[in-house]
């Protein structure tokens, strides 16, 4: 944690030119102003809306409790307030960048992700919102690209 530009920021590891906003997560350069992320690429996709039978299929794999929590598989109660989020080396920016090298429109990438429900997790909001559980950077998307393939073929989309 550094102070910089008056603003509290902590430190990339992974990066170390570049520092994150404590407070929005964002990079910052040497003076505090917002700077280019290269663990967050920039692409032109958006983050589809799950369709309600996508959110049942995930919510299956989870079992709710009287106090209103969720109890996972491997018997992890979930506190809510709660989100949807992406499972750990599934994080929108790899799904996001594997549809860009692939070539997906987004409506093509919007199927995909919603064919896709074992990407996804119940995770309480804070903790989901904070990133702590995400794998850093935007790098090993190989599997993605394969499965984004294997897709397209099935779909017959060139």
């Amino acid at each position: 944690m550094e102070e910089i530009g008056g603003k509290l920021v902590y430190v990339n590891e992974g990066s170390p030119d570049i520092r994150r906003s404590y407070r929005d997560g964002r990079a910052r350069d040497d003076k505090g102003n917002y700077t280019y992320d290269p663990d967050r690429p920039l692409t032109d996709y958006y983050r589809p809306n799950l369709t309600k039978e996508t959110k049942e299929k995930i919510l299956a794999k989870y079992e709710l409790q009287p106090d209103g929590s969720y109890k996972g598989q491997k018997g992890e109660i979930i506190n809510g307030p709660f989100d949807i989020g992406h499972k750990d080396g599934y994080e929108h920016r790899r799904l996001a960048l594997a549809a860009h090298e692939i070539k997906l429109s987004q409506k093509e990438f919007n199927e995909f992700v919603n064919a896709h429900p074992d990407y996804f997790r119940v995770e309480n909001r804070s903790r989901n919102r904070s990133h702590v559980d995400e794998k850093p950077g935007s790098d090993d998307i190989q599997n993605i690209r394969d499965e984004m393939n294997q897709f397209k073929r099935e779909r017959g989309i060139k």
